[in-house]
């Protein structure tokens, strides 16, 4: 299968503060993500859809934001190489600013609330959900 045909695009991320991100793809995978960054220097956003070589498509969000790093935004977004390491609490993953809509300082000051009830319930009910699933699956799986 020739990859130049399709939208191949790998990105690994950083394991730590002083490690490299790499990205990996076949010119038309990486041609995509690049309209995609033009898109979003005009545009302030843009999300392209591409797939890793298992041919699994995804979608990669761009967003601009050009505030100081000291503003809301940037300072309460957690680093790219603390995804795994939820040590830093007090901060948000990308992810969760885009699922509230949060582009800006001032966005973020409107839903910030709001995302604290839904983390809170979300921590409070998580548990149960967990322990109900295993308990389904271990059920299911001595009633074959």
């Amino acid at each position: 299968m020739d990859s130049s045909t399709f939208r191949i695009v790998n990105i690994y991320a950083q394991s730590d503060m002083s490690a490299e991100s790499v990205i990996v793809g076949s010119r038309a995978g990486l041609e995509t993500l690049k309209q995609a960054l033009e898109l979003a220097l005009d545009n302030g956003e843009s999300s392209c859809r591409v797939a890793p070589n298992d041919l699994e498509t995804y979608e990669i969000k761009v967003l601009v934001n050009n505030e100081p790093l000291d503003s809301p935004f940037w300072s309460k977004m957690k680093l790219p190489y603390s995804e795994l390491d939820d040590c830093c609490k007090e901060t948000e993953s990308p992810r969760y600013y885009l699922d509230f809509g949060v582009r800006s300082s001032e966005d973020l000051r409107r839903v910030e609330p709001l995302m604290k009830d839904y983390k809170r319930i979300s921590e409070k009910i998580r548990p149960q959900y967990f322990v109900g699933q295993k308990k389904d699956m271990y059920h299911s799986d001595h009633r074959s």
